[in-house]
């Protein structure tokens, strides 16, 4: 069973969201890995272990294309 503090974290993050610009409502389009750090280029696959990344979900507004990002819970 959730906690109270649970409950009010999942409620903020799936509420919805407005755009910052005209204020429609945005639509969710995914979660999106951005990578951070050096390319290891010939170490490929491997390299990646030694670079962060940052999942953050991304959405988009129907009315003005703007695209706004929000910290997603995972962070790897």
């Amino acid at each position: 069973m959730m906690d109270a503090e649970q409950k009010r974290s999942l409620s903020q993050k799936y509420a919805s969201k407005n755009c910052a610009g005209c204020q429609s409502p945005l639509k969710f389009l995914g979660t999106k890995t951005f990578h951070e750090g050096a390319n290891w280029g010939i170490l490929g696959d491997l390299g990646e272990i030694f670079v962060g990344h940052t999942n953050l979900d991304m959405y988009v507004c129907p009315s003005c294309q703007r695209v706004e990002f929000f910290a997603s819970d995972t962070i790897v």
